[in-house]
C-alpha cells in the first residue's frame, strides 16, 4: 500500500492522505486499519469482495484495487477500481490493453468542496496507464470532464410496459391514480400484442440458460457483433467495425451471473438479478444473446417514479458475423422483459439513427443519455489510436460495472 500526502485547504490542519490498496490488501479488509468509516465505508462488502477476487481480467492481486481518502482517521472517499479488457484492432491485427474502471466513487455531502474526489480520479489516472468510468453520475460526470476523459455517449431508449409508477407518480395512490393506471395499461395492451407479433414473425426462439456454453467462447472472443471482425458470406473477413471493444468471452459472462457487488441492493428483499438468454433460429441454429438486468427501484430516474422494476438489455452478440443482429436483439429484448415480468425496458446505444428509428417502431422513447469515460496516458497502448473518437469504440452498457449496480 502506498500512501500520498495532500494539502487540500491552507484553513483546515488535517491534510487528506490517499491510501492506494491493491487487490490482495482490499480483500484482506480495512478493519485492522484503525479508521473511522462512518461517514464513507472503505470496507469492500462480501459480495464484491468475492466477485473481484474471481474477476477474469484481473491480472494480479498486486494490482491497484481500491483509492482511499483520510482526514486523520476519518474516511473522507473511496473509489475502488475493477480490472477490465480492452481489444484494440489495428488493420486486422488485435491487442489487448488491461484498463481499471471507477466503481463506487463516493466522497461524503460535507467532503465535497475539499477535491476529495478529484483527487481520487487523479491519483487513478497516474496509477494506471488506462483507466476509464461507465455511467458515472450527473453529480460526478462534470469532475470528468474537467480533468480531460474522453466521452463515449450512449442514447437511451425506455419503452413501457405498464403504467402504474408513472400513473401514481403524476396522480397519486387514489382513485384517480388507479383510473389513470388502468386507462394506461388498456393504451398499452395493443403496442404490447404487436411487439409479440414481431417476436413471433423474427423466427428466433428465446430460451433463458443459467450460463453461457462453452462452446461459444470463440464466437465471443472474436467479437463478431462487438466491434470484432465481421465478415463476408463466404467467411473471409472485413475490415473490423472499430477500433476499441471491450473482450467478451464465456468466462467473463458467467462471471458476470455469478457474481453481485452487493451495493445494498436487497434491503428491501426486492428484485435484483440477471438473465441470459440465447437465441436459435426455426431450425436450431444458434444466432446470438442477449444479458438482461432487472432491478427494482423504490424511485426510478430524476422524476423519482414510484415502485419501478426495470429490466435492462446489457449486452448482446451474434454468434455468426454473417448474420446481421441489428433487428433481433431489440425484439428479443422485449419478449425477455415480458418474461422477467418488468414494469418498463431500458436499452442503451451508441448514437446511430437507424437503430433509434428501429427502437421508435417498437414503441421506445428517447430517455437522456449515459456515459462512458476514458483516460489513457502516453504508456498506455491505447493512447496511439485515436480513443477520443466515440465512432472508434464499441460499447455496451454492462461494460465497466453497470451489470452488478
Amino acid at each position: 500500500m502506498s500512501e500520498v500526502p495532500t494539502q487540500i485547504s491552507a484553513t483546515n490542519a488535517e491534510r487528506v492522505v490517499l491510501h492506494v490498496l491493491s487487490l490482495r490488501e482490499a480483500l484482506a479488509g480495512t478493519n485492522a486499519r484503525g479508521w473511522d468509516e462512518s461517514a464513507c465505508p472503505a470496507t469492500l462488502t462480501p459480495e464484491k469482495a468475492k466477485a473481484l477476487a474471481s474477476n477474469p481480467a484481473s491480472v494480479s492481486e498486486d494490482q491497484p484495487a481500491q483509492l482511499i481518502g483520510t482526514r486523520g482517521r476519518r474516511v473522507v472517499g473511496r473509489m475502488d477500481l475493477v480490472a477490465g479488457d480492452l481489444v484494440v484492432h489495428r488493420g486486422h491485427r488485435e491487442s489487448h490493453v488491461p484498463i481499471l474502471w471507477g466503481s463506487n466513487l463516493f466522497v461524503p455531502p460535507a467532503e465535497r468542496k475539499s477535491l476529495v474526489g478529484a483527487m481520487l480520479l487523479m491519483k487513478a489516472a497516474s496509477l494506471f496507464p488506462t483507466v476509464g468510468a461507465h455511467g458515472p453520475s450527473q453529480l460526478a460526470l462534470p469532475l470528468y470532464e474537467k480533468l480531460a476523459f474522453a466521452k463515449i455517449p450512449l442514447d437511451r431508449h425506455i419503452l413501457l410496459r405498464r403504467s402504474r409508477s408513472i400513473a401514481r407518480r403524476y396522480f397519486g395512490d387514489g382513485l384517480t391514480g388507479k383510473t389513470a393506471s388502468v386507462v394506461g395499461d388498456i393504451g398499452l395492451l395493443g403496442l404490447r400484442a404487436v411487439n409479440a407479433a414481431r417476436g413471433l414473425l423474427s423466427g428466433a426462439k428465446l430460451a433463458r440458460v443459467p450460463s453461457m456454453p462453452s462452446e461459444f467462447d470463440g464466437a465471443l472472443r472474436a467479437g463478431v457483433c462487438n466491434g470484432g471482425v465481421q465478415r463476408h458470406a463466404n467467411g473471409t473477413p472485413e475490415k473490423p467495425a472499430t477500433a476499441i471493444r471491450c473482450l467478451r468471452s464465456v468466462e467473463w459472462i458467467n462471471w458476470l451471473l455469478a457474481h453481485s457487488f452487493g451495493c445494498d441492493l436487497d434491503q428491501t428483499n426486492r428484485r435484483h438479478e440477471r438473465a441470459l438468454f440465447l437465441l436459435e433460429s426455426r431450425r436450431g441454429v444458434p444466432l446470438g444473446y442477449i444479458l438482461m438486468k432487472v432491478r427494482f427501484h423504490a424511485k426510478a430516474t430524476h422524476r423519482a417514479f414510484p415502485d419501478l422494476t426495470l429490466a435492462t438489455l446489457a449486452d448482446w452478440g451474434s454468434f455468426d458475423g454473417r448474420v446481421d443482429f441489428s433487428p433481433l436483439f431489440a425484439s428479443a429484448a422485449i419478449r425477455a422483459a415480458a418474461e422477467l415480468k418488468a414494469d418498463a425496458l431500458e436499452i442503451c446505444t451508441q448514437p446511430a439513427e437507424e437503430t433509434a428509428k428501429m427502437l421508435r417502431v417498437y414503441g421506445f422513447v428517447r430517455a437522456g443519455i449515459m456515459n462512458a469515460m476514458v483516460k489513457a496516458n502516453s504508456e498506455s497502448a491505447l493512447s496511439p489510436v485515436p480513443y477520443t473518437t466515440p465512432s472508434n469504440w464499441t460499447i455496451r452498457y454492462g461494460d465497466g460495472e453497470n451489470v452488478f449496480g
